[in-house]
């Protein structure tokens, strides 16, 4: 039996892909006026070896439309606006299939670890204008599992100078200065210099002082530790604040619930939900719920494991803050002009509808 060439297998090899994006081309035709692509994944250049564990074997899978409908209320000083969408990438836990992004955006932004966020320049839009963006897509959901040694965690020293630069700054919303942050990040950790102790610390105090309330109202930090309740947005920024405040770097990841029993489009409000992300200088991100964390540190094989059971499809793992400038408070979608002082008025309705495959 005679075989190909070796360089024809070659060529066979650097060919199908381009085949399977032909398939996914026919099987979701592109329309016009937007931008249609497969998944992608991140390259993290500073990433070590991941300790997620791949859940997509046997994976659900589903098609989800994400619609944000925006219309100018006001715009006195003729400001221009535009519009960030994170996008989905593929993990051990989630595949894209494929995705459209209708209108096309005017570009496609790519953060330091290889995220990418969409951007659509809507000019300056005077009262009245109503301005459409849809997210579609096709995807198979995993749960979040990882597991880890606590001897091979490393020291926060450890850690590259460019995450900790990014990962340790203060942002409006974690509130660093507060007095109350201040106590609770030495309850926390104190002086540890452990990260998984740190990190420990971080989820058991905010769990003791915090209960859930959702009100719709994002407070930072300090407000939040004051009230003590909030939502997953107001325990992700309270995590965050703690682990930043005590030397181990953390970011906020939003995503969406996956609840395809829901007849039509649901606001996204009560579809979002965040958990957040610390970093472990030999293991990289590791993502922890925010109300309901799942850690157990006393494994009879004395590692550390850890799992997220909700059926999410994850699109913003928070970037460098001169990448884009999404606002942590809203559900996906930062609608804005960028400058100081900003008159400009915008009234927002997202809504997100699933369909199981």
């Amino acid at each position: 039996m005679k075989t190909a060439p070796a360089d024809s297998k070659r060529a066979a090899r650097r060919w199908w892909p381009a085949i399977v994006f032909g398939l996914l081309l026919l099987a979701a035709p592109a329309r016009s006026g937007e931008l249609f692509q497969t998944g992608y994944r991140p390259l993290d250049p500073l990433a070590p070896l991941s300790p997620l564990r791949s859940t997509l074997a046997g994976a659900p899978r589903f098609h989800l439309t994400v619609r944000a409908d925006l219309a100018v209320q006001r715009n006195p000083k003729h400001e221009p606006l535009h519009v960030y969408l994170p996008l989905p990438a593929d993990a051990p836990y989630q595949q894209i299939h494929w995705f459209r992004l209708q209108p096309e955006p005017a570009e496609i932004r790519q953060t330091r670890d290889g995220y990418r966020i969409a951007v659509w320049d809507c000019g300056r839009p005077a009262p009245g204008t109503a301005i459409d963006i849809v997210y579609e897509a096709e995807a198979s959901l995993g749960r979040i599992e990882w597991e880890i040694e606590p001897n091979n965690a490393g020291v926060l020293g450890e850690i590259p100078p460019a995450i900790t630069r990014e990962y340790l700054a203060d942002r409006e919303s974690y509130a660093l200065q507060n007095p109350l942050v201040i106590q609770a990040a030495r309850e926390a950790a104190g002086d540890n210099q452990n990260p998984l102790a740190i990190l420990r610390g971080v989820v058991r105090t905010v769990k003791k002082r915090l209960s859930y309330r959702l009100d719709n109202v994002k407070n930072d930090a300090g407000a939040t530790l004051a009230q003590g309740h909030g939502s997953c947005t107001e325990y992700a920024f309270a995590m965050i604040a703690l682990a930043r405040r005590s030397g181990l770097p953390a970011r906020y990841v939003a995503g969406l619930h996956a609840r395809p029993v829901v007849p039509a489009a649901a606001k996204l409000h009560k579809a979002n939900h965040k958990i957040v992300e610390f970093y472990l200088p030999r293991y990289g991100w590791l993502p922890v719920d925010t109300t309901k964390a799942s850690l157990k540190f006393d494994d009879p094989k004395g590692k550390i494991t850890g799992r997220i059971d909700r059926t999410m499809i994850y699109f913003t793992h928070e970037p460098e803050a001169d990448a884009a400038p999404l606002d942590p408070r809203v559900h996906l979608f930062t609608a804005t002009s960028g400058e100081p002082d900003s008159a400009l008025l915008i009234k927002k309705r997202s809504t997100v509808t699933w369909e199981k495959k």
